[in-house]
């Protein structure tokens, strides 16, 4: 596994923490409390911001008899609470990023924040998430598991999801891949790190409406894609990049349930399940993510991104080096060329 995803520089820079790694297990245990202040934090304001709506609905609805925003929402106009919930979650990525760097102390460097090309690497994610996404859509729509017809899109609507995911995907990288991956890599095995985090990833969404095995499957192993193409690029993001336009192209491009979240309004598409079909055709009411013709194409591009996707060498060290061979220079970790 190490020839080929090298010795990435980001946990190179986490293993020099002030604070000692910890074994897988105990890792994991960490992450548990970790993840519950995450949820609390993110789930919180959300349920006010809920309360606070169906109150202010209620009221506009006694006192004018007008239902507009209920009757919007079923002509397929998103539920102002679900684009408010993609924001909030930068508040789960801020906690990981503090646990991180104050308790761990790492540097955010050793979370994948890298200033080198960060804007093309995340449009480089970016392109990736949007054909990986594509493809399977393009042969559901062609096998007959889905029809497609045109959307009523509401382009503010589409144009706030796609920064809301932003946000969204951003938080699960950092938190799942800069945070978990990372963490348990620092004195453990990072083949180990890989499975086990996107293990995690997986098991987070399992009460997501619509769960199934297939579906469970294909987060495990989106998981392991993110973690390689984080690691090939040395980069948190064109993770980041991939994991916004893979939600975003599925539900407000497409109009397909992104993992059992339905997105039935503020969509260019509307993509209908065929009933007669099995769900690991479908991916039923979780969306296509859970349909095997996503798994065959989460395979295909595990493949292309461990043995085609080229490294970003400045931040890979394809053989691993004596920790002598190293100098710090300008907070930089480079070789000491003298010693070669």
């Amino acid at each position: 596994m190490k020839k080929l995803l090298g010795d990435p520089l980001f946990i190179r820079d986490a293993r020099q923490s002030k604070k000692p790694g910890h074994g897988i297990f105990t890792e994991l245990l960490i992450f548990i409390p970790v993840f519950f202040l995450i949820l609390a934090v993110e789930n919180i304001p959300i349920a006010v911001a809920y309360i606070i709506w169906l109150f202010t609905m209620d009221m506009n609805a006694m006192s004018s008899g007008n239902s507009f925003y209920f009757e919007s929402s079923s002509f397929g106009i998103p539920d102002p609470i679900t684009i408010f919930s993609l924001f909030i979650t930068v508040l789960g990525a801020g906690i990981a990023v503090l646990y991180c760097r104050f308790i761990e102390e790492r540097r955010l460097k050793s979370m994948g924040f890298r200033k080198s090309s960060c804007f093309t690497e995340y449009l480089l994610g970016g392109a990736l998430g949007i054909i990986m996404i594509s493809i399977p859509t393009v042969i559901g729509i062609v096998t007959g598991a889905y029809s497609i017809s045109s959307g009523i899109p509401v382009f503010s609507i589409v144009i706030l999801c796609l920064f809301g995911y932003v946000f969204q995907g951003m938080s699960e990288e950092i938190i799942f891949r800069g945070y978990l991956m990372t963490s348990m890599a620092r004195k453990n095995s990072l083949f180990v790190s890989i499975i086990l985090s996107s293990a995690v990833f997986s098991i987070i969404h399992f009460v997501n409406p619509g769960i199934t095995p297939v579906a469970f499957l294909n987060l495990f192993l989106y998981g392991v894609v993110a973690a390689v193409l984080f690691i090939k690029r040395g980069s948190i993001w064109p993770a980041c990049g991939m994991h916004t336009f893979w939600n975003f192209y599925q539900g407000n491009i497409f109009g397909i349930n992104v993992s059992g979240t339905v997105k039935t309004g503020g969509t260019v598409f509307n993509a209908t399940i065929n009933r007669n079909l099995p769900d690991y055709l479908t991916g039923g009411i979780f969306g296509i993510e859970g349909s095997l013709y996503v798994t065959a194409v989460l395979i295909v591009f595990l493949l292309i991104f461990l043995f085609i996707l080229p490294e970003k060498k400045n931040e890979q060290y394809v053989e691993p080096v004596p920790e002598e061979d190293f100098v710090e220079i300008n907070d930089e970790t480079e070789y000491n060329t003298t010693q070669q």
